[in-house]
């Protein structure tokens, strides 16, 4: 292990400074890149109570910000403070690739790391068969303070480090062992849990599946107390989405499959407003959508059905990476999209990090694009975020060096950046003064609108975009309701009706 404070050379900083104040009065507030002359991501980001941010993934350099490497990929970690400057790097390794997956802290007192890793000597003394499971805690200054290991003889992949209601964490992932810290295998791959208490003892390890691959990405616990996973079950040839209930014991209540015809990737899952959403990817083909794009599900808190949306540009790639509650009344997405089509259009180059904000009911409110002229959050589809107050903190990786990417080391840096997701397009004040009334079908539209429950003293419709540009009038006429948008881009629009110089009612509608 190795711990790094070193601070850059003047001449980097200026790098870094120039395109951070001159972005502090747009989206973003501030955006660094981090690593070395070779590959380096980071893949998870989470808040730290001393201030500032922790993020976690995996690199390939032993120079600039990484300090050492011991072979292959390594695990790290970096501390920024408020504004992105570091304080300090933890990298971990052994001469195989480790990979750190996820990072928690724990009681305002240390962090946990957890870790993917195929090697067996360095800070990985021990491997039991192909990968396994370790856990390495670290003071808040970056000092190592100990581990835990898990496996068996097989491959031990994890996933994901989850906090537990009742104090301790739930570690999940994916097995094909039979031995070792994993006993029950039904064949091929099984999703597991691993259960530890708040002195980080294991209290019971469960393994879950079929005969199949199956395997766990996220978890929760709900307001009864009872646990959902989310991960995923191969099904023939193909991958179906898999919802598990079980109680605080990880004994099974009741499961639910999610079944599309090219496969579902699920991501991550958040109890919200009282229900469950599903972030996952697909293969599946939509109107518009030729390669994989994202889809949200939501369910009752009995599993039960409640709705989805299925979304992406033309001619790319749209996956989510991450998704979180944005208020009380709506979802924020972290997307990686190549394809610059409605609904992610701006494109700088490549790949680009999207910010999209949903309502609960998945109302397209706004997406707005952030990267430079290569790609962005594209290595392993890594990234996630983290918010402060209505802005958002991202963790990914790029291997641009312009637009919102202020330099690049080598062939990928770790990125993170803070923006207002929601900046200029997002929630303009027109947008937020709007009066309800109105109906409008179909939503979205296509070739044609009508408009429902028009009041009775409005004499004029007019349609306005994001920016509050008015884009087309019509005088209204008794009877008619029905109007064209097919000249109209695709988009989100408002449309307004007008009485006497005033708004009388407006609603939004989507232009596919």
């Amino acid at each position: 292990m190795k711990a790094s404070q070193k601070i850059r050379m003047n001449f980097l900083w200026i790098v870094f400074l120039i395109p951070t104040f001159a972005m502090a009065q747009q989206a973003v507030d501030w955006s660094f890149n981090y690593g070395g002359s070779s590959a380096d991501v980071l893949s998870r980001i989470i808040n730290s109570s001393s201030g500032g941010f922790l993020a976690s993934g995996f690199s390939m350099s032993s120079d600039a910000d990484l300090p050492s490497n011991d072979g292959g990929y390594d695990a790290w970690a970096i501390k920024i403070t408020e504004t992105g400057q570091k304080e300090f790097v933890t990298v971990l390794g052994g001469s195989s690739s480790d990979y750190a997956k996820d990072i928690v802290e724990v009681d305002g007192s240390h962090y946990l790391m957890l870790i993917d890793s195929y090697s067996s000597d360095g800070d990985f003394p021990v491997n039991l068969g192909n990968s396994d499971v370790w856990i390495k805690s670290f003071s808040l200054d970056g000092s190592i303070a100990g581990s835990l290991h898990f496996g068996g003889s097989g491959d031990d992949n994890a996933i994901r480090l989850i906090p537990a209601a009742a104090g301790g964490h739930l570690i999940i992932g994916r097995t094909n062992s039979s031995d070792g810290t994993f006993v029950e295998g039904y064949g091929g791959y099984d999703g597991f849990c691993i259960r530890l208490t708040q002195n980080s003892q294991v209290a019971w390890v469960k393994q879950f599946g079929t005969k199949e691959n199956d395997g766990f990405v996220d978890a929760l616990t709900l307001p009864d107390g009872n646990l959902l996973f989310l991960g995923s079950i191969y099904q023939t040839t193909q991958n179906t989405g898999w919802l598990l209930k079980t109680n605080s014991l990880g004994e099974s209540i009741t499961e639910k499959r999610i079944e599309k015809a090219s496969g579902i990737f699920p991501v991550c899952i958040q109890h919200h407003a009282g229900h469950i959403y599903v972030a996952a990817n697909t293969n599946n083909l939509v109107s518009r959508v030729t390669d994989r794009h994202m889809i949200i599900y939501k369910f009752d808190e009995n599993l039960d059905f409640v709705g989805s949306i299925e979304t992406g540009g033309a001619g790319g790639s749209d996956m989510i990476l991450d998704m979180k509650p944005y208020d009380n009344n709506h979802l924020l997405c972290l997307i990686t999209s190549n394809t610059d089509n409605w609904p992610f259009q701006g494109n700088h180059g490549g790949y680009d990090l999207f910010y999209a904000l949903y309502s609960n009911d998945f109302e397209l409110v706004h997406t707005r694009p952030f990267g430079g002229s290569n790609n962005e959050g594209m290595s392993g589809q890594n990234g996630n975020f983290v918010l402060d107050g209505t802005n958002a903190i991202a963790a990914s990786n790029s291997n641009s060096s312009d637009g919102d990417v202020p330099a690049n080391y080598g062939l990928a840096d770790g990125w993170i950046f803070k923006a207002n997701p929601t900046y200029s397009l997002g929630l303009p004040q027109f947008e937020k003064d709007i009066l309800p009334g109105m109906i409008i079908q179909p939503n979205p539209a296509s070739d044609y609108i009508e408009v429902l429950d028009i009041p009775e003293n409005s004499s004029i419709i007019s349609i306005c975009n994001l920016t509050g540009q008015t884009i087309k009038t019509h005088d209204l006429q008794p009877g008619i309701n029905r109007f064209s948008v097919n000249d109209l881009p695709p988009g989100l629009y408002i449309l307004h009706a007008h009485g006497k110089g005033t708004i009388t009612a407006s609603a939004r509608f989507i232009k596919q």
